[in-house]
């Protein structure tokens, strides 16, 4: 993890996870669905 700041807020990581897992959740639902 040399890219990363030191001090990366826990929010902002937080968010952005949160935004990775939904978009991961949504596009398997999608697929699913779409058969």
């Amino acid at each position: 993890m040399k890219g990363l700041p030191v001090k990366t807020p826990k929010v902002s990581l937080l968010k952005s996870y949160t935004r990775e897992y939904l978009a991961i959740t949504k596009y398997y639902m999608t697929g699913l669905i779409g058969r």
